[in-house]
């Protein structure tokens, strides 16, 4: 969270959703390590899928008439990777501890005795249920203290949330119905790395809604970057 602030504070959204995905991406190399069938074209759907989403990126840059995309590339900021990287790392812990609480396999519960014998605290998970929902708790109590303990946050907070209820509401909606669907699927299917990529099916839908509503340029490095996303989330399926 502290890194998402980081990033959105410094650079523009469409710049950094993009490529915040990579860690998205990375975690299902944690995921076949946990248990989930490794499949050829799902190596080459991820290919699409970062490829994709590193071009949509590059549509934050303003390009020149001389620049190739190479060029654009080499302007992103070597702040804007490292921090990149340190939000990729920290995902890619956190689904790696989600996967553990929420598949029961015999290498999670393998993993889970041997995490038990460390006598590390409470690690004994009662079913996925409880532990997402303990998950959604704690991730609101952590957010609560760090927005309470930021003076610049706690000043400006409640002008917003009285003058744009309806909006954050909506929102707050959204999120959880999102985070549900998405632990029901988890449940559900035992490719769970097809989810990860699925996920970023959400980009290009994000970009359409964007140009249908809020009247956005849809050009051709978005539509290349989309192409690529949908046809590596199919292959990945495959």
């Amino acid at each position: 969270m502290i890194v998402s602030e980081k990033l959105l504070d410094g650079y523009d959204l469409s710049l950094v959703i993009p490529i915040s995905q990579f860690g998205m991406l990375l975690a299902s190399a944690g995921y076949i390590a946990l248990g989930d069938p490794f499949k050829w074209p799902l190596l080459l759907g991820l290919g699409f899928l970062c490829a994709g989403a590193f071009i949509i990126s590059l549509a934050a840059i303003p390009p020149s008439s001389t620049e190739t995309m190479l060029a654009r590339w080499r302007k992103l900021p070597k702040k804007l990777w490292l921090l990149t990287m340190i939000q990729a790392f920290f995902f890619i812990i956190a689904a790696t501890i989600t996967y553990l609480g929420t598949k029961e396999t015999a290498r999670t519960e393998m993993i889970m005795q041997s995490l038990r014998r460390l006598h590390i605290g409470p690690v004994s998970f009662y079913s996925a249920f409880y532990f997402n929902l303990g998950s959604q708790f704690f991730g609101l109590v952590i957010c609560t203290i760090y927005i309470l303990v930021r003076t610049k946050y706690r000043d400006e907070l409640f002008i917003p949330i009285v003058k744009n209820s309806r909006y954050l509401l909506a929102a707050v909606l959204a999120y959880f119905i999102a985070t549900y669907t998405y632990l029901m699927a988890f449940m559900m299917t035992k490719d769970t790395t097809i989810l990860l990529s699925l996920d970023n099916l959400s980009i290009p839908i994000t970009l359409l809604f964007a140009f249908w509503i809020l009247k956005e340029e849809l050009n051709s490095t978005k539509i290349l970057g989309s192409a690529l996303i949908v046809l590596g989330g199919v292959i990945a399926v495959l």
